[in-house]
């Protein structure tokens, strides 16, 4: 977007018109799609700003869904000195934001804004965002909300995905994982931690994920089989070939696949 035309688009933003402000912000979708941090700014200024015109929150999403951050360290920067916004959507794109810089300075940042925040669902989002991040400097801080025990299901679910997606960086987290499933093997979250167990990868989870494959909850036999296929390696598949004797239905078709995903690996 030219320099001339970035122009016009922020004063749209800040237009009294409604149609105005939804004009710019579908010039900003259809723009290329590294856009300038001031652009994005001024995006969130204008949704925070006009509150009674909160339908613009799904076309903005729309928009920031096409964008690459320009310059991530000069947002970063920016929205570390901009005053939390009153409307809890406007923060909860600000800390997706956050979590697309890809920097691990932004951490900080988001660990702050979860110590203050009030809002399940924007909770969730900086959880979700830590993982973004793809920084081990993050494992601690999402292990923390982990231990909050008056923490919603849906927070510590994002929390835990994002342990998992971290991968190899997350290998701390696993005694804790699997000490979550072992308490609360019903909780919403609870197959999503044996997930995070096979994404991190670590073969110490095996001997637990050997013992949740005879789980009464299909699901977390059942994504116990998937996780051990993704850890692999002579003991994970000692334990699903031990597990298929006796297992049946769809259980037994998620040990197989497993055990051909292992065995394609060793070849």
């Amino acid at each position: 977007m030219r320099k001339k035309t970035k122009k016009i688009v922020q004063d749209l933003l800040s237009d009294d018109e409604s149609l105005a402000r939804v004009g710019a912000i579908n010039a900003i979708r259809l723009s290329p799609k590294k856009i300038s941090t001031e652009l994005i700014v001024a995006l969130l200024n204008a949704v925070g700003e006009y509150e009674e015109f909160i339908d613009l929150l799904l076309p903005l999403l729309h928009a920031l869904s096409y964008v690459t951050i320009k310059n991530p360290d000069k947002m970063i920067t920016t929205l570390r000195k901009k005053t939390i916004w009153e409307n809890s959507y406007v923060r909860e794109i600000a800390v997706n934001l956050l979590g697309w810089t890809g920097r691990p300075q932004a951490t900080e940042i988001l660990w702050d804004w979860y110590s203050t925040e009030k809002i399940t669902l924007v909770r969730s989002v900086i959880a979700s965002s830590l993982g973004d991040l793809g920084s081990k400097k993050c494992v601690s801080f999402l292990l923390r909300i982990l231990e909050q025990d008056k923490e919603e299901d849906s927070v510590k679910g994002s929390a835990i995905e994002s342990l998992g997606r971290l991968g190899v960086h997350a290998t701390e987290a696993v005694p804790i994982l699997t000490e979550i499933i072992e308490k609360k093997p019903y909780s919403d979250y609870a197959w999503i931690a044996v997930e995070a167990l096979g994404r991190i990868g670590d073969s110490r989870a095996i001997p637990f994920l050997n013992r949740a494959l005879c789980f009464e909850d299909k699901d977390l036999s059942e994504c116990s089989a998937i996780a051990l296929g993704e850890i692999g390696g002579e003991q994970a598949e000692e334990a699903l070939s031990i597990r298929l004797k006796s297992a049946h239905g769809i259980l037994s078709e998620y040990i197989k696949d497993a055990l051909e995903i292992i065995r394609k690996r060793e070849e």
